[in-house]
């Protein structure tokens, strides 16, 4: 497993979970030099065990899609397909069925492109001829084309010895990341699309990775035409989210942590280490 857990025990949907997105890659083939893993699993390679008493959890795989990396073939629709998912409602969405303990459960891996490389439209992603749904725009990715770096992904169960080499996006890029979609999904539907553990997921970034590694990650994306602006709106939103202890996102992370952890110290725990790193940053 490569070092990435020590201590805690894996819920076995995360590892079905990962199993699947192996599955993906596997059936990718040539196109996997395009693809940069983001998301909860991305988050996890780079915080893995982390000193916060909830159990890293993710029941799917999120993989970002660099356009002009594509190749003609393997078509990804077809990839897709041969590895048995089936799309799901949104564009971009792949669905598996897997059975954990016994009971058939759903694995998505979703498909996504940076929203400045999606092309025209509202939620599908335009990839010329491998289709205008295979992949769903996403604002905030931008910055996982900028930052990142080769990783070895390998399999979450230690019967299944699949491994591939993969580009990872950097914590920066993470963070920006889930700061945009914290940001959007609170807008969303008086937030009822928000998840608690999203925030939670900012939170081990904050807690796991220094603030001089988050720093130069950052700017990084900040010196990037493609990264620069939605950089700048997620340091807007990181200040928003989590600059207070009573700010929605500390909030979300104290609800992620019910009964498990002190609420006041989650919630300092967010502002001390949010304003730390815009302090640093000159924000």
């Amino acid at each position: 497993m490569d070092g990435e857990w020590t201590a805690q025990v894996i819920d076995p949907v995360y590892v079905v979970a990962r199993a699947a997105l192996l599955d993906a890659l596997d059936a990718l083939g040539e196109q996997r030099d395009a693809v940069v893993l983001v998301g909860a699993q991305a988050i996890y390679l780079h915080t893995g065990d982390t000193d916060i008493a909830v159990p890293a959890f993710t029941t799917d795989g999120d993989l970002a899609i660099e356009p002009a990396r594509l190749k003609p073939e393997p078509k990804l629709a077809k990839a897709m397909e041969r590895a048995h998912f089936r799309p799901g409602i949104q564009p971009g969405s792949w669905i598996c069925e897997r059975t954990v303990a016994g009971v058939l459960t759903t694995i998505p891996v979703d498909l996504m492109v940076p929203e400045a490389l999606a092309g025209v439209g509202r939620r599908a992603a335009r990839l010329g001829d491998h289709g205008a749904r295979v992949g769903r725009r996403a604002r905030g990715l931008e910055g996982a084309l900028v930052d990142n770096s080769g990783r070895r992904l390998t399999s979450l169960d230690p019967d299944d010895q699949r491994a591939f080499e993969i580009r990872v996006a950097g914590p920066g890029a993470l963070m920006v990341s889930k700061l945009h979609k914290l940001a959007e999904r609170s807008q969303e539907a008086a937030g009822r699309r928000v998840k608690d553990k999203d925030a939670l997921d900012v939170l081990r970034i904050l807690r796991a990775i220094s603030t001089e590694t988050l720093v130069e990650s950052v700017r990084r994306l900040q010196a990037d035409a493609l990264s620069a602006e939605v950089t700048r709106e997620a340091m807007t939103h990181l200040a928003a989210l989590f600059g207070s202890a009573s700010a929605a996102g500390a909030q979300m992370v104290i609800r992620a942590t019910e009964r498990l952890e002190d609420p006041a110290e989650m919630a300092r725990s967010c502002e001390v280490l949010a304003n730390e790193l815009l302090q640093a940053l000159k924000l």
